[in-house]
C-alpha cells in the first residue's frame, strides 16, 4: 500500500451524523469538539469533555488535577473509538496518552493551562511503525482559547488502501 502524507491546519465541525455513544455519559456532545480532515477522505471526530471545552479556568484545572481523566473521545471515518486520557505531572501540567477501545496506547505527549484558562497540548504516536489498523503516525499540536475555541494543526502519515 502506498504511504501517503497530509499537512491539517484547520479544523471542521462534527459531522452532522456522528453521535457520540450513550456510553460515553452526559459530558460528551457534538457541540463541544471538532473533526479533523485527513487527505479529503478520512476523519477523525473528537469529543471534548464538556465541562474541560466550555467550562471557566478553575474547573479546567480540577479536571486536569484528576488522575486518569478522561479529555476527549473520538470516533475515527471507520468507527475505530480512541479516547484521551490525562494525568497531571505538575501544577498546570499534564500527560497525555491516546488509548484504543481495547486499551492499547497509541500516542502520547503533554499539555498545559495557562493561569487565563487556555490549554495548549501536543500529541505523537509512541513510535515509527506502530501497528494499528492503518499504520498512522502522527504529531497533533492544538491549543484551546478559555472560550473553548480550538485550534489544531496536525502532520499525518498513512496507508492508503483506498
Amino acid at each position: 500500500m502506498p504511504r501517503v502524507h497530509d499537512e491539517l491546519t484547520s479544523t471542521d465541525h462534527i459531522p452532522p451524523d456522528i453521535d457520540p455513544p450513550e456510553s460515553w455519559g452526559d459530558g460528551f456532545d457534538r457541540r463541544e469538539g471538532f473533526a479533523l480532515r485527513i487527505l479529503d477522505k478520512y476523519w477523525m471526530s473528537v469529543f471534548v469533555e464538556r465541562s474541560f471545552s466550555a467550562g471557566p479556568a478553575d474547573q479546567r484545572k480540577n479536571l486536569l488535577s484528576r488522575v486518569d481523566g478522561v479529555l476527549a473521545r473520538c470516533i475515527s471515518c471507520v468507527g475505530e473509538e480512541w479516547e484521551v486520557r490525562s494525568e497531571p505531572t505538575s501544577a498546570n501540567r499534564v500527560g497525555l496518552v491516546v488509548y484504543t477501545a481495547k486499551g492499547k496506547a497509541l500516542a502520547a505527549g503533554t499539555g498545559m493551562l495557562s493561569g487565563a484558562g487556555s490549554f495548549h497540548f501536543h500529541l505523537d504516536t509512541l513510535y515509527d511503525g506502530m501497528t494499528n489498523s492503518s499504520g498512522v503516525e502522527y504529531h497533533v499540536e492544538g491549543s484551546a482559547s478559555s472560550t473553548g475555541e480550538w485550534e489544531v494543526t496536525a502532520g499525518v502519515s498513512v496507508e492508503d488502501p483506498r
